[in-house]
């Protein structure tokens, strides 16, 4: 999400257009989940997101998670309280501190957000940055949430 040179200035600019164009997810909590792909954390997150909260904003990092997220999350029964950003030309998979306050202080008014929902063990950085709140930037209350184990795949040598 940083801006230090004039493409990524554009592309943040061109990323918060879209953003504000984006239709409304209504008043209540609104959450915000940010992952690399459809993986099964991802999920785990986006799911608890949204049982906590009347909408939820995912934003996907890596440009071919995008379309995988956003058919999983077209499926789900709260499709129409969730909206899916393609985020990865401007947000890291573990976003930075000027991502984080960038968050707080632009996309987080700007969508309503007040829930960020975080895997287990990451929120103390996040806390940091994104409670303390002021009133053009309200706090984002971290949500750590415990995942699932995830089984190792098979690695195929030599396929």
């Amino acid at each position: 999400m940083g801006s230090t040179g004039t493409a990524e200035g554009s592309a943040h600019q061109d990323f918060l257009a879209g953003l504000s164009a984006a239709e409304p997810l209504g008043p209540g909590t609104v959450g915000v989940v940010v992952v690399a792909d459809a993986d099964e954390w991802a999920m785990e997150l986006v799911s608890v997101a949204i049982t906590d909260c009347d909408g939820v904003h995912v934003f996907v990092t890596r440009s071919e998670g995008v379309l995988p997220v956003a058919a999983w999350v077209s499926s789900h029964p709260k499709a129409s309280s969730m909206r899916v950003h393609g985020a990865h030309a401007v947000v890291s998979a573990l976003p930075a501190l000027e991502e984080l306050k960038r968050l707080r202080g632009e996309i987080g008014p700007m969508l309503g957000v007040t829930h960020a929902y975080v895997p287990a063990g990451i929120g103390p950085a996040w806390r940091r940055w994104l409670e303390g709140g002021t009133a053009e930037q309200p706090p984002i209350n971290v949500v750590e949430v415990a995942l699932a184990p995830v089984a190792p795949r098979p690695v195929l040598v030599g396929v």
